[in-house]
């Protein structure tokens, strides 16, 4: 749903646009498949984070609702500035999920696909907690079955009605 930005083991910016960039993207964290994770991939959305409505908020609910038994759990990534939308919808619309749902997102804006100059700058201000670190606990998460909606960023996991947005580029940008 955005927010899928990530660096490579080689330094470059991999982002999705489009759904034909998946292989690439998670191609790009190749610690995510050391983890044993069987991932499906589904892309709800790529355009600019105004055009993320409830509509599509509740379109990513209706496919969970859908395929409840086809998976273990669900990790979303999304937009930073999205994630506490989609986190306070999901427990609304979905009530007693026994299943994992975890939302998380890279500090990594996806302008820095078109202006990468930004990127040291960023990294310097989030201590490099991109995506790749927060794939890889919500992950974890989802494999440790902890039922209920949360948000992960970096070394923290909070309960997704609980948060909103606080510094964007932070190690934890929210509050």
């Amino acid at each position: 749903t955005g927010g899928t930005v990530v660096q490579d083991t080689a330094g470059n910016l991999v982002g999705v646009k489009h759904e034909n960039e998946v292989k690439q993207w998670i191609a790009a964290m190749p610690e995510l498949l050391l983890m044993r994770a069987q991932i499906d991939v589904r892309v709800f959305h790529t355009g600019s984070d105004a055009d993320f409505t409830p509509e599509r908020w509740l379109a990513v609910c209706r496919f969970m609702y859908e395929h409840w038994n086809d998976y273990s759990g669900f990790v979303i990534v999304g937009s930073i500035s999205n994630i506490p939308y989609l986190g306070n919808c999901i427990p609304i619309t979905m009530e007693n999920f026994s299943v994992p749902v975890v939302l998380t997102g890279s500090q990594l804006p996806d302008y820095l696909l078109d202006v990468p100059s930004g990127l040291p700058d960023i990294l310097a201000k989030s201590n490099d907690v991109g995506l790749r670190a927060n794939m890889i606990n919500s992950i974890h998460a989802v494999q440790k079955k902890v039922g209920g909606c949360y948000v992960v960023a970096g070394d923290k996991i909070v309960p997704s009605n609980r948060v909103e947005l606080g510094e964007p580029f932070s190690v934890f940008p929210f509050s």
